[in-house]
Protein backbone atom coordinates (compact mmCIF):
# COMPACT_ATOMS: atom_id res chain seq x y z
CA UNK A 1 0.00 0.00 0.00
CA UNK A 2 1.46 3.16 -1.20
CA UNK A 3 1.44 6.71 1.30
CA UNK A 4 -1.12 8.05 -1.21
CA UNK A 5 -3.82 5.26 -0.03
CA UNK A 6 -3.12 5.64 3.05
CA UNK A 7 -3.57 9.51 3.48
CA UNK A 8 -6.72 9.37 1.13
CA UNK A 9 -7.94 6.76 3.71
CA UNK A 10 -7.27 8.53 6.61
CA UNK A 11 -8.77 11.57 5.19
CA UNK A 12 -11.95 9.77 4.43
CA UNK A 13 -11.97 8.30 8.36
CA UNK A 14 -11.38 11.94 9.54
CA UNK A 15 -14.95 13.02 7.57
CA UNK A 16 -16.87 9.58 8.51
CA UNK A 17 -15.65 10.30 12.46
CA UNK A 18 -15.58 14.17 12.91
CA UNK A 19 -18.32 15.48 9.69
CA UNK A 20 -20.80 12.29 8.94
CA UNK A 21 -20.77 11.12 12.78
CA UNK A 22 -20.14 7.49 12.13
CA UNK A 23 -19.24 5.11 14.72
CA UNK A 24 -16.20 4.50 15.13
CA UNK A 25 -16.73 0.45 15.14
CA UNK A 26 -18.66 1.03 11.87
CA UNK A 27 -15.75 2.85 10.42
CA UNK A 28 -13.44 -0.31 11.67
CA UNK A 29 -15.85 -2.45 9.79
CA UNK A 30 -15.80 -0.59 6.57
CA UNK A 31 -11.83 -0.67 6.31
CA UNK A 32 -11.42 -3.93 7.73
CA UNK A 33 -10.41 -5.46 4.17
CA UNK A 34 -8.15 -2.65 3.69
CA UNK A 35 -6.48 -1.43 6.94
CA UNK A 36 -6.02 -3.12 9.93
CA UNK A 37 -8.76 -2.18 12.57
CA UNK A 38 -5.92 -0.75 15.24
CA UNK A 39 -4.99 1.47 12.21
CA UNK A 40 -8.55 2.50 11.54
CA UNK A 41 -8.44 2.97 15.47
CA UNK A 42 -4.96 5.43 15.26
CA UNK A 43 -6.71 7.64 12.59
CA UNK A 44 -9.76 8.39 14.45
CA UNK A 45 -7.34 9.40 17.49
CA UNK A 46 -5.46 11.76 15.12
CA UNK A 47 -8.69 12.86 13.16
CA UNK A 48 -9.74 13.98 17.12
CA UNK A 49 -7.23 15.64 17.70
CA UNK A 50 -6.78 17.40 14.28
CA UNK A 51 -10.68 18.57 14.85
CA UNK A 52 -9.81 19.71 18.21
CA UNK A 53 -6.57 21.73 17.09
CA UNK A 54 -8.92 23.20 14.32
CA UNK A 55 -11.35 24.10 17.21
CA UNK A 56 -13.95 21.68 15.62
CA UNK A 57 -16.29 20.70 18.66
CA UNK A 58 -16.34 16.66 18.52
CA UNK A 59 -19.44 15.30 20.18
CA UNK A 60 -19.55 13.56 23.15
CA UNK A 61 -19.66 9.91 22.47
CA UNK A 62 -20.34 7.20 24.87
CA UNK A 63 -17.80 4.38 24.88
CA UNK A 64 -19.97 2.40 27.06
CA UNK A 65 -23.34 2.11 25.74
CA UNK A 66 -24.66 -1.43 27.56
CA UNK A 67 -23.75 -3.30 30.58
CA UNK A 68 -24.68 -3.50 34.07
CA UNK A 69 -26.76 -1.22 35.72
CA UNK A 70 -26.83 -0.03 39.10
CA UNK A 71 -29.37 -1.06 41.08
CA UNK A 72 -31.20 1.78 42.04
CA UNK A 73 -31.53 2.94 37.91
CA UNK A 74 -32.90 -0.50 37.36
CA UNK A 75 -36.93 -1.21 37.37
CA UNK A 76 -38.69 -4.44 38.54
CA UNK A 77 -39.59 -7.00 36.12
CA UNK A 78 -43.16 -7.56 36.75
CA UNK A 79 -45.49 -7.18 40.11
CA UNK A 80 -45.24 -10.98 40.33
CA UNK A 81 -41.83 -10.54 41.11
CA UNK A 82 -41.66 -7.69 43.58
CA UNK A 83 -44.10 -9.61 45.52
CA UNK A 84 -41.64 -12.87 45.73
CA UNK A 85 -38.83 -10.69 46.63
CA UNK A 86 -41.07 -8.65 48.97
CA UNK A 87 -41.85 -11.94 51.24
CA UNK A 88 -38.28 -13.14 50.84
CA UNK A 89 -37.18 -9.79 51.86
CA UNK A 90 -39.55 -10.11 55.00
CA UNK A 91 -38.81 -13.27 55.72
CA UNK A 92 -34.90 -12.50 56.04
CA UNK A 93 -35.55 -9.42 58.34
CA UNK A 94 -37.37 -11.64 60.50
CA UNK A 95 -34.76 -13.91 61.07
CA UNK A 96 -32.25 -12.49 63.27
CA UNK A 97 -32.29 -8.95 61.26
CA UNK A 98 -29.51 -11.28 58.75
CA UNK A 99 -27.68 -9.59 56.35
CA UNK A 100 -27.81 -11.28 52.61
CA UNK A 101 -24.74 -13.05 53.09
CA UNK A 102 -25.46 -14.26 56.61
CA UNK A 103 -29.21 -15.20 54.85
CA UNK A 104 -27.25 -17.46 52.01
CA UNK A 105 -24.91 -18.69 53.85
CA UNK A 106 -27.00 -20.13 56.59
CA UNK A 107 -29.60 -21.48 54.22
CA UNK A 108 -27.47 -22.22 51.90
CA UNK A 109 -29.49 -20.07 49.31
CA UNK A 110 -27.92 -18.47 45.83
CA UNK A 111 -25.56 -16.00 46.55
CA UNK A 112 -25.50 -12.68 48.33
CA UNK A 113 -26.06 -10.67 44.83
CA UNK A 114 -28.53 -12.34 43.36
CA UNK A 115 -30.74 -12.47 46.84
CA UNK A 116 -30.72 -8.80 46.43
CA UNK A 117 -31.59 -9.01 42.97
CA UNK A 118 -34.62 -11.07 43.78
CA UNK A 119 -35.52 -9.24 46.61
CA UNK A 120 -35.81 -5.93 44.70
CA UNK A 121 -37.79 -7.67 41.79
CA UNK A 122 -34.68 -7.64 39.27
CA UNK A 123 -34.16 -11.25 39.33
CA UNK A 124 -35.80 -13.28 36.76
CA UNK A 125 -36.70 -15.96 39.20
CA UNK A 126 -36.60 -20.10 37.93
CA UNK A 127 -39.26 -22.81 39.30
CA UNK A 128 -35.84 -24.50 41.15
CA UNK A 129 -35.27 -21.41 42.54
CA UNK A 130 -38.96 -20.77 43.44
CA UNK A 131 -39.32 -24.39 45.22
CA UNK A 132 -35.88 -23.75 47.14
CA UNK A 133 -37.65 -19.81 48.21
CA UNK A 134 -40.84 -21.60 49.37
CA UNK A 135 -38.94 -24.31 51.12
CA UNK A 136 -37.03 -22.05 53.01
CA UNK A 137 -39.80 -19.36 53.41
CA UNK A 138 -42.77 -22.02 54.85
CA UNK A 139 -44.77 -20.15 52.03
CA UNK A 140 -46.39 -23.04 49.89
CA UNK A 141 -45.60 -22.08 46.10
CA UNK A 142 -48.98 -21.11 44.97
CA UNK A 143 -49.35 -18.87 47.99
CA UNK A 144 -46.06 -17.21 47.27
CA UNK A 145 -46.72 -16.86 43.46
CA UNK A 146 -49.77 -15.21 44.55
CA UNK A 147 -49.61 -11.17 43.78
CA UNK A 148 -51.49 -9.32 46.48
CA UNK A 149 -53.34 -6.34 45.76
CA UNK A 150 -51.12 -4.13 47.33
CA UNK A 151 -47.58 -4.75 46.96
CA UNK A 152 -45.39 -3.68 50.45
CA UNK A 153 -41.45 -4.18 49.91
CA UNK A 154 -38.33 -3.60 51.18
CA UNK A 155 -37.65 0.02 51.86
CA UNK A 156 -35.63 -0.04 48.64
CA UNK A 157 -39.23 -0.29 46.99
CA UNK A 158 -42.14 2.16 46.97
CA UNK A 159 -45.44 0.77 47.46
CA UNK A 160 -47.89 0.31 45.01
Amino acid sequence: MNTKDTVSIEEQVYDLFINQAVPASEIRTQFKARVAPGTVSKYIARACQKAQENGVEIPFRSKRRDGFKPISESKPLSSLHTAVGAKLYRFRQSKKQWDTYDFCRATNFSNHSRLRMMETGLHDFTLSELVRISEITDIPLQQLTEVPSVIIGSPSQKSV
